[in-house]
């Protein structure tokens, strides 16, 4: 097993928890039928972390596909991001129905600023990673589509301290779209 091989394998099992966690959730959502109360932001935020923690895990192709040599000092950064990508996905839908119930808009809003602040960090650690072999601190070096995930970070980051549900639909859309158009085509083993 090649340096490559043994990272991604890590990479893809805690990302792979992660996804297990949140259809495991909406499982048991979906298995509550009437108790559930359901409103769109919940499962959308649910589906965007998804996108974003497979984004990170197709970048992780990029990252270390080319491995041949690795510390743990030196992976140190990317396991704490792949930790909080799991957090992320673990906190996306609740864990229970309780037996009178859940009002998934209730869910959202008490526990938007811990999601927010989870995805603000998961967007964040992206952008330094991915962006720590392409540019400086000089950001006039930054090359030109990074203002795109930035952007991004900074919609999320507002949205764990704004409580305006209209503009939790446009973060939730923004960050979809700018996720979507950088990523969709991004082809790997080329």
């Amino acid at each position: 097993m090649s340096v490559a091989e043994f990272v991604l394998a890590f990479v893809g099992i805690i990302i792979g928890l992660g996804v297990a966690d949140v259809l495991v959730s909406l499982h048991g959502l979906l298995r509550a039928g009437r108790r559930v109360k359901w409103h769109w932001a919940t499962p959308a935020l649910a589906a965007l972390m998804l996108l974003v923690s497979l984004v990170l895990w197709w970048q992780c192709y990029y990252l270390f596909g080319g491995l041949t040599s690795e510390t743990i000092a030196g992976f140190l950064p990317n396991f704490l991001l792949l930790v909080v990508a799991f957090l992320m996905m673990a906190a996306a839908l609740p864990d229970e129905v309780p037996a009178d119930g859940i009002d998934l808009k209730q869910y959202y809003l008490s526990t938007r600023v811990h999601q927010w602040t989870l995805m603000s960090a998961a967007l964040g650690g992206g952008v330094l990673l991915v962006g720590a072999g392409k540019w400086h601190i000089n950001l006039g070096e930054m090359p030109a589509e990074s203002w795109l995930p930035i952007t991004s970070f900074v919609i999320a980051v507002m949205a764990a301290f704004i409580s305006s549900m209209r503009f939790h639909a446009f973060a939730i859309g923004w960050i979809f779209a700018v996720t979507l158009h950088r990523n969709l085509f991004t082809a790997i083993g080329q």
